[in-house]
């Protein structure tokens, strides 16, 4: 499957009550992934690449967590 039809589907999950259970988002698209960072409680990079920086760590709440998927030679800035 194409990363782009795998982002589009999974942009369309829905929970219970209608709202997207996800937010998924670009790495291209700065505006829309700083805005989901300083609101979001989990953070999960499956991306396969380095995909956080520094400042993207400083803009998460406190107590969010931050998950990876990627192999142990892609895990820290």
């Amino acid at each position: 499957e194409s990363s782009e039809r795998a982002y589009q589907r999974a942009r369309r999950i829905r929970g219970p009550n209608g709202k997207p259970l996800f937010n998924v988002i670009r790495l291209s698209d700065t505006r829309a992934r700083r805005a989901a960072l300083k609101r979001a409680d989990v953070v999960l990079g499956c991306s396969g690449n380095k995909s956080m920086g520094l400042a993207d760590f400083r803009l998460l709440r406190p107590g969010a967590v931050v998950a990876s998927t990627s192999s142990a030679d892609i895990r820290r800035p």
